[in-house]
Protein backbone atom coordinates (compact mmCIF):
# COMPACT_ATOMS: atom_id res chain seq x y z
CA UNK A 1 0.00 0.00 0.00
CA UNK A 2 1.81 3.09 -1.29
CA UNK A 3 1.21 6.45 0.39
CA UNK A 4 1.48 9.54 -1.81
CA UNK A 5 1.86 13.10 -0.53
CA UNK A 6 -0.47 15.33 -2.56
CA UNK A 7 -0.92 19.11 -2.51
CA UNK A 8 -4.20 19.84 -0.77
CA UNK A 9 -5.23 22.28 -3.53
CA UNK A 10 -5.17 19.41 -6.03
CA UNK A 11 -7.59 17.30 -3.96
CA UNK A 12 -11.33 17.58 -4.63
CA UNK A 13 -14.27 16.58 -2.38
CA UNK A 14 -16.81 14.14 -3.81
CA UNK A 15 -20.13 16.03 -4.27
CA UNK A 16 -22.11 12.77 -4.21
CA UNK A 17 -20.71 11.35 -0.95
CA UNK A 18 -23.36 10.46 1.68
CA UNK A 19 -22.24 12.87 4.41
CA UNK A 20 -23.95 16.08 3.33
CA UNK A 21 -22.24 18.31 5.91
CA UNK A 22 -18.73 16.81 6.02
CA UNK A 23 -17.33 20.31 6.60
CA UNK A 24 -19.15 20.71 9.94
CA UNK A 25 -17.87 19.73 13.38
CA UNK A 26 -14.22 19.30 12.35
CA UNK A 27 -12.71 21.56 15.05
CA UNK A 28 -11.85 18.70 17.41
CA UNK A 29 -10.36 16.68 14.57
CA UNK A 30 -8.39 19.67 13.30
CA UNK A 31 -6.95 20.31 16.76
CA UNK A 32 -5.50 16.78 16.93
CA UNK A 33 -3.45 17.50 13.81
CA UNK A 34 -1.36 20.06 15.75
CA UNK A 35 0.06 17.37 18.04
CA UNK A 36 -0.59 14.11 16.19
CA UNK A 37 -0.63 14.94 12.49
CA UNK A 38 -2.86 12.89 10.18
CA UNK A 39 -2.55 9.30 11.35
CA UNK A 40 -4.83 7.80 8.72
CA UNK A 41 -4.30 8.81 5.04
CA UNK A 42 -7.30 9.78 2.97
CA UNK A 43 -8.24 7.78 -0.13
CA UNK A 44 -8.41 9.46 -3.54
CA UNK A 45 -9.20 8.18 -7.01
CA UNK A 46 -7.15 8.63 -10.18
CA UNK A 47 -8.48 12.22 -10.51
CA UNK A 48 -7.61 13.18 -6.91
CA UNK A 49 -11.28 13.13 -5.91
CA UNK A 50 -11.77 12.02 -2.32
CA UNK A 51 -13.10 8.50 -1.84
CA UNK A 52 -12.88 8.39 1.96
CA UNK A 53 -11.59 10.87 4.51
CA UNK A 54 -13.41 14.07 3.56
CA UNK A 55 -13.69 15.18 7.21
CA UNK A 56 -9.92 14.77 7.52
CA UNK A 57 -9.53 16.88 4.37
CA UNK A 58 -11.68 19.74 5.75
CA UNK A 59 -9.97 19.56 9.14
CA UNK A 60 -6.55 19.80 7.44
CA UNK A 61 -7.70 22.82 5.42
CA UNK A 62 -8.99 24.42 8.62
CA UNK A 63 -5.48 24.09 10.10
CA UNK A 64 -3.83 25.51 6.98
CA UNK A 65 -2.08 22.29 5.97
CA UNK A 66 -0.76 22.32 2.40
CA UNK A 67 -0.26 18.59 1.75
CA UNK A 68 -2.04 15.38 2.69
CA UNK A 69 -0.96 11.73 2.81
CA UNK A 70 -3.16 9.82 0.37
CA UNK A 71 -3.74 6.28 -0.84
CA UNK A 72 -4.79 6.10 -4.48
CA UNK A 73 -7.68 3.83 -5.45
CA UNK A 74 -7.86 3.13 -9.18
CA UNK A 75 -10.86 1.96 -11.19
CA UNK A 76 -13.58 2.28 -8.56
CA UNK A 77 -17.17 2.13 -9.78
CA UNK A 78 -19.80 4.46 -8.28
CA UNK A 79 -21.02 1.54 -6.18
CA UNK A 80 -17.48 0.70 -4.99
CA UNK A 81 -16.93 4.33 -3.99
CA UNK A 82 -20.24 4.51 -2.11
CA UNK A 83 -19.54 1.19 -0.37
CA UNK A 84 -16.21 2.50 0.98
CA UNK A 85 -17.82 5.79 2.05
CA UNK A 86 -20.69 4.02 3.83
CA UNK A 87 -18.40 1.68 5.75
CA UNK A 88 -16.04 4.53 6.66
CA UNK A 89 -18.90 6.67 7.97
CA UNK A 90 -20.59 3.82 9.82
CA UNK A 91 -17.29 3.09 11.58
CA UNK A 92 -16.58 6.74 12.47
CA UNK A 93 -18.80 9.69 13.43
CA UNK A 94 -22.21 8.50 12.29
CA UNK A 95 -24.19 9.96 9.44
CA UNK A 96 -27.60 11.38 10.25
CA UNK A 97 -30.41 8.84 9.98
CA UNK A 98 -31.66 10.42 6.76
CA UNK A 99 -28.16 10.49 5.21
CA UNK A 100 -27.61 6.83 6.12
CA UNK A 101 -31.04 5.80 4.81
CA UNK A 102 -30.55 7.53 1.44
CA UNK A 103 -27.00 6.22 1.03
CA UNK A 104 -27.98 2.61 1.83
CA UNK A 105 -30.88 2.78 -0.64
CA UNK A 106 -28.58 4.19 -3.35
CA UNK A 107 -25.89 1.59 -2.61
CA UNK A 108 -28.37 -1.32 -2.88
CA UNK A 109 -29.67 0.07 -6.18
CA UNK A 110 -26.19 0.63 -7.65
CA UNK A 111 -25.00 -2.85 -6.65
CA UNK A 112 -28.39 -4.47 -7.44
CA UNK A 113 -28.30 -6.24 -4.07
CA UNK A 114 -30.92 -8.05 -2.05
CA UNK A 115 -31.34 -6.96 1.56
CA UNK A 116 -29.58 -10.16 2.63
CA UNK A 117 -26.58 -9.34 0.42
CA UNK A 118 -26.49 -5.75 1.71
CA UNK A 119 -26.51 -7.07 5.28
CA UNK A 120 -23.41 -9.15 4.53
CA UNK A 121 -21.57 -6.41 2.60
CA UNK A 122 -22.21 -3.55 5.05
CA UNK A 123 -22.41 -5.45 8.33
CA UNK A 124 -25.83 -3.95 9.13
CA UNK A 125 -28.64 -6.20 10.48
CA UNK A 126 -31.40 -6.82 7.94
CA UNK A 127 -34.09 -5.31 10.21
CA UNK A 128 -32.02 -2.10 10.27
CA UNK A 129 -31.73 -2.15 6.48
CA UNK A 130 -35.53 -2.54 6.19
CA UNK A 131 -36.00 0.40 8.58
CA UNK A 132 -33.54 2.55 6.63
CA UNK A 133 -35.22 1.77 3.31
CA UNK A 134 -38.62 2.70 4.77
CA UNK A 135 -37.14 5.92 6.08
CA UNK A 136 -35.57 6.72 2.71
CA UNK A 137 -38.96 6.22 1.02
CA UNK A 138 -40.76 8.46 3.52
CA UNK A 139 -42.53 11.60 2.26
CA UNK A 140 -40.53 14.81 2.61
CA UNK A 141 -42.62 16.06 5.53
CA UNK A 142 -41.94 12.91 7.56
CA UNK A 143 -38.22 13.07 6.71
CA UNK A 144 -38.29 16.65 7.98
CA UNK A 145 -39.89 15.51 11.25
CA UNK A 146 -37.06 13.01 11.72
CA UNK A 147 -34.44 15.68 10.98
CA UNK A 148 -35.97 18.01 13.60
CA UNK A 149 -36.46 15.12 16.08
CA UNK A 150 -40.23 15.47 16.16
CA UNK A 151 -40.30 11.77 15.27
CA UNK A 152 -37.75 9.07 15.96
CA UNK A 153 -36.39 7.24 12.88
CA UNK A 154 -37.90 3.95 14.05
CA UNK A 155 -41.40 5.42 14.50
CA UNK A 156 -41.16 7.20 11.14
CA UNK A 157 -40.15 4.01 9.34
CA UNK A 158 -43.00 2.08 11.03
CA UNK A 159 -45.50 4.71 9.89
CA UNK A 160 -44.23 4.49 6.30
CA UNK A 161 -44.31 0.68 6.34
CA UNK A 162 -47.85 0.62 7.79
CA UNK A 163 -49.12 3.08 5.17
CA UNK A 164 -47.16 1.65 2.25
CA UNK A 165 -48.18 3.34 -0.97
CA UNK A 166 -50.33 5.97 0.74
CA UNK A 167 -48.20 9.03 1.60
CA UNK A 168 -51.23 11.12 2.62
CA UNK A 169 -52.25 8.61 5.30
CA UNK A 170 -48.62 8.31 6.43
CA UNK A 171 -48.26 12.09 6.82
CA UNK A 172 -51.59 12.31 8.68
CA UNK A 173 -50.50 9.60 11.12
CA UNK A 174 -47.04 11.18 11.56
CA UNK A 175 -48.59 14.56 12.37
CA UNK A 176 -50.94 12.97 14.91
CA UNK A 177 -48.12 11.09 16.66
CA UNK A 178 -45.81 14.12 16.65
CA UNK A 179 -48.57 16.28 18.11
CA UNK A 180 -49.33 13.76 20.88
CA UNK A 181 -45.62 13.54 21.72
CA UNK A 182 -45.48 17.33 22.06
CA UNK A 183 -48.45 17.30 24.43
CA UNK A 184 -46.89 14.55 26.55
CA UNK A 185 -43.56 16.39 26.64
CA UNK A 186 -45.26 19.67 27.66
CA UNK A 187 -47.28 17.86 30.36
CA UNK A 188 -44.14 16.26 31.86
CA UNK A 189 -42.31 19.57 31.70
CA UNK A 190 -45.16 21.32 33.49
CA UNK A 191 -45.58 18.68 36.24
CA UNK A 192 -41.82 18.43 36.81
CA UNK A 193 -41.62 22.21 37.18
CA UNK A 194 -44.45 22.25 39.72
CA UNK A 195 -42.88 19.39 41.69
CA UNK A 196 -39.59 21.20 41.99
CA UNK A 197 -41.01 24.55 43.11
Amino acid sequence: MKIEIIDIDKIKPDPSQPRVNAKKNTNKLANTYVTQGIIKPIEVDENNMIVTGERRYWAAKRKGMTQLPCIRKIGLTKADRLERQLIENIQSEPLTDIETADAVKKYIALKELTQKEAERMLGIPRRTIRRLLSLSNAPAEIRGMVATRELSPSIASEIVARNNGNPIKAIREARRIAKSRHKTHDFHKLTNTKCCQ
